[in-house]
This record gives structure tokens, sequence and C-alpha cells, in this order.
């Protein structure tokens, strides 16, 4: 009987260490993240306290998780999360971004699990993004047009990119903190992004004219990591 039992409590003992070592990774992952964001990027009151879990869809052992590993041969997500994306018009587009141990996947799509864009870390130049508590980050990518996100996970997962690319890459992932960022838009056309702050805005608000956009955000925290 006891025999019998033995590979279900064995299952049972592999999960319970992969999730104690996944919970210790993401707490160590706040060390790096106080790291690159203390004093450069300002928190919103309701952000101090977030925790970091890394999949927040579910996406591990999914049809996209299976698709990556069987196209690329990356088994392992480090982070999977319903984002917006700004188009090169500046339009909003709901996306799914995953992280895995050595790409970016910007997914999509008419049935939304599309693969649309892989981007790997080698690939990519440095990360842009305000000093301020909007949730906008841009990736600069080598010889492409740069991918910019909005998402409240910002912090954790660039964290995670700057990470992976340390341990795997021996490469330091640049992250650039400015209120006036210029990147490629698209292919061959040169975008900007300006922000600024409003006291008397409750949430961001976002402009486009030509080739630029425009970003105001309400005033928050001062520059503090927790």
């Amino acid at each position: 009987m006891r025999l019998r039992h033995l590979p279900k409590v064995v299952i049972k003992i592999q999960r319970a260490w992969r999730d104690a070592s996944g919970k210790a990774y993401y707490q160590k992952l706040k060390y790096t993240a106080s790291d690159i964001f203390v004093y450069n990027k300002e928190r919103r009151r309701d952000t101090i306290l977030l925790r970091y879990k890394g999949d927040y869809i579910k996406a591990k052992g999914g049809s996209l998780n299976r698709a990556i590993a069987k196209k690329y041969q990356e088994k392992k997500i480090m982070f999977a999360a319903k984002v917006k994306k700004l188009n090169p018009k500046f339009k909003v587009q709901n996306r799914v971004l995953i992280v895995s141990e050595s790409s970016l996947y910007n997914v999509g799509g008419m049935t939304g699990n599309k693969i649309q864009r892989r981007i790997p870390f080698s690939n990519i130049e440095s990360i842009s993004l305000s000093p301020y508590s909007d949730n906008i980050f841009i990736v600069n990518v080598q010889n492409e047009h740069a991918y910019t996100f909005i998402t409240p996970k910002k912090i954790e997962v660039i964290s995670i990119i700057y990470d992976l690319m340390k341990e795997n890459l021996q490469k330091t992932l640049t992250i650039n903190f400015s209120d006036n960022i210029d990147y490629i838009r698209d292919k061959g056309k040169n975008g900007s992004m300006k922000f600024k702050k409003d006291p008397k805005l409750k949430s961001v608000k976002m402009k486009s004219s030509g080739s630029t956009l425009t970003v105001t955000v309400p005033v928050s925290l001062y520059k503090l990591y927790n």
C-alpha cells in the first residue's frame, strides 16, 4: 500500500519544492528591483506592497507554453501577463507579454494567443521609461523598431529581464530614465515621448501629435521603493 502511494507523495514533494523555490526567486527579485528603481522611478501608493509571482495568467503548462517550447525550445516561463501595447500610431492594443529564460514574446492577434514577435534578449539594446509613476516602458531592439508596453507590473518584468540577461548573457541591461525619450517608432520612423506631471490629474493622460506622444502623469510618491 505504501509503495503504491509513493509516486503521488513524490509528486507532491516536487510541486512543493518548485513552489517554494519560485517564491524565493521572486522575493529575491525585489532586491534587484530596488537596486534599479530606487530614487529613479516614482511609485503610486497602491503599488508599494505588490507581490511578484511571475505568471498572472496561468501560462505555465498551457498552450502558449507548449508552443514556445516546441518552436523555440524554451520551456520555462518567467513572466506572463495581460498588458497594453502602443502601436506606431500610438493606438492602444491588448496583448499578452511573456518572458522566457532567453526571450520576450509579444502575443496577440485575432484569437489573442498568436505569437506576433519574439525578441531574444541578445537583441535588446536598452529599456527606456520615465522617472514618474506612469506604467509605460519602451524596449529598444537592435535593427528593429521599439516596442512600447503599458503595465502596472513594469518593475517586475524589467527586473526579470535585467536579472536573466545578467545571469545568462553576462550582459548588463541598460535602463534609461528620462522625461523626454526618443526612439524608433516604426521602420525608418523616429518618435518621441514627452512626460510631465500635473497635480490636478487623478490618472495618466496621453495625447499624440504627429510623431510625438505627450504623457501627463499625476503627482505621486517620491522616488522610493519598498
